[in-house]
């Protein structure tokens, strides 16, 4: 008896206490303004200082609109590439053999290594053979 109170005790002790509050994550500012949270959503596409054949873009659908968003990556660079749809579907790039799906909060990401040569690479809605973008080599 006395040792099941004894064990029964040093679990108490060893246990945290369930009304005590988890602790928080602390934020820190973060880049050279000192600011938290995202930046530079809105601004020019700037390249990586540690990759400068990297390319980082996003193409966006515009109601009503008929033109089809243009990609300029270099070649033999890398492009990341973000198609945010508005809803479900699944995004094709037929030259590179890749589909991706979306929804509404997350798009779909490509990450391509383009090729040595300039050509135009489309960008489709594989379901409703919608285009979506265009991707064209440069350099």
């Amino acid at each position: 008896m006395l040792v099941l109170l004894g064990v029964s005790t040093a679990l108490a002790v060893i246990t945290p206490d369930p009304r005590e509050p988890e602790p928080q994550e602390e934020t820190t500012p973060t880049g050279p303004t000192g600011a938290t949270g995202s930046s530079g959503d809105d601004g020019p596409d700037e390249p990586d200082p540690i990759d400068p054949n990297l390319a980082i873009r996003t193409v966006k659908p515009v109601e009503g609109k008929q033109a089809v968003p243009k990609v300029k990556a270099e070649v033999s660079g890398r492009l990341v590439l973000t198609v945010e749809t508005g809803g479900p579907a699944v995004v094709e790039i037929p030259a590179f053999g890749r589909t991706e799906p979306a929804t509404e909060y997350a798009p779909a990401v490509f990450d391509l290594v383009m090729p040595d040569e300039t050509r135009t690479f489309k960008v489709f809605d594989a379901e409703s053979g919608d285009p979506l973008a265009e991707v064209e080599t440069i350099g």
